[in-house]
């Protein structure tokens, strides 16, 4: 006589919200290889890297970012072998095999096209463009230049009409700079003797990025592209750069920078 009470679950039902567990996880894993990747070629990362300029978040990111093409590049020659040796199963396996090969060989495109093709954003032009967002909301750019009136150029070594960065230790630096925390703070003056002051922050293989103010009226100089190298007059020079910089306007007399390479 039956009671109509319900049975417990048995081992079939255990394995089948194992499977089921298994196939979402699997799902979140190979749709997150684009997106992930999708937010590095498109610079996003890099943004927000330079908008909380926090060095040690730059030392992190490989850590993410590799792991995530190691398995885009494994996933992607075991997904191709599967569906060439084996032939792609039907109904629903099928679609879901389909659906994550094509998810690991968009984001492989997104990634190689960055680096090969140049088809999306610079992440170190990006990275340039978080961190003036940073400074316009962080650095006070009227008082540094205040600060930057008070300094005696006959303090400083001075020959021939040209400028010499000097290092500025951190007790010698203004509130204005000091709470920024750059890691390198150097003075240098023009040839009508206006101080200008350059910050830098980063460092080894993570990159250099950086802040320079100067007088109100000094002008921005050009950004810089890997091979070539523009003066501030504009004049294209003759010696080829493997590195370059990009500068973006921050306030009059002001400007933030970034290497490229």
């Amino acid at each position: 006589m039956s009671t109509g009470s319900a049975q417990p679950a048995g081992p079939a039902n255990h394995n089948d919200a194992r499977h089921t567990a298994w196939l979402k996880t699997a799902d979140i894993a190979y749709l997150g290889i684009p997106f992930v990747l999708a937010l590095y070629c498109l610079g996003i990362i890099h943004y927000v890297l330079g908008l909380a300029n926090v060095v040690l978040l730059f030392a992190v990111f490989p850590l993410v970012v590799l792991p995530v093409i190691a398995a885009a590049l494994a996933f992607f020659v075991l997904l191709t072998a599967r569906i060439l040796v084996t032939g792609p199963p039907s109904g629903q396996t099928r679609r879901r095999l389909l659906l994550h090969w094509v998810a690991v060989t968009v984001g492989l495109v997104l990634f190689f096209g960055a680096f090969f093709v140049r088809v999306t954003s610079d992440p170190y032009i990006m990275l340039a463009h978080g961190f003036r967002t940073s400074m316009r909301l962080r650095a006070d750019v009227p008082a540094i230049q205040a600060w930057l009136e008070t300094l005696d150029p006959n303090g400083y070594w001075w020959e021939h009409g040209f400028s010499t960065c000097i290092p500025v230790s951190r007790s010698d630096q203004p509130r204005a700079i000091a709470h920024l925390r750059p890691k390198y703070v150097a003075v240098a003056w023009d040839d009508a003797g206006r101080a200008n002051v350059r910050m830098m922050w980063g460092g080894g293989f993570i990159g250099h990025w950086g802040l320079v103010v100067g007088h109100r009226d000094m002008e921005i100089p050009e950004t810089e592209l890997p091979g070539r190298r523009v003066n501030a007059q504009g004049a294209r020079r003759s010696e080829l750069a493997m590195y370059g910089e990009c500068r973006l306007p921050l306030a009059p007399g002001a400007y933030v920078w970034s290497d490229l390479e």
